[in-house]
């Protein structure tokens, strides 16, 4: 039986970085509306992809923000406004 080590990458975790293409996106576009100064400081350094340094720097910081991204992104889907904005109002109901 062949018995397979796991890989660095695996170990890690940083593999499944790219899961999460909007919130890097996000922070690599300066969009950063947290409370997070650590991610202003490495916007303002001019690095090519802030959330991979984010991210390979303080992972549990990283994993943090985004929870709080997501919890955010998911109050503006539940919102009236969004809903409104989106389908339209709704008409014939009372």
């Amino acid at each position: 039986m062949t018995v397979y080590k796991e890989s660095w990458c695996q170990q890690d975790g940083h593999a499944s970085f790219d899961l999460f293409e909007d919130f890097n996106d996000w922070i690599n576009q300066g969009e950063v509306d947290l409370d997070l100064p650590l991610l202003e400081k490495l916007s303002a350094v001019g690095l090519s992809s802030p959330s991979k340094a984010f991210y390979a720097g303080d992972k549990e910081a990283y994993e943090q923000a985004l929870r709080a991204y997501r919890l955010v992104r998911h109050q503006e889907a539940l919102s009236s406004e969004f809903l409104i904005e989106a389908f339209g109002p709704v008409v014939g109901c009372k």
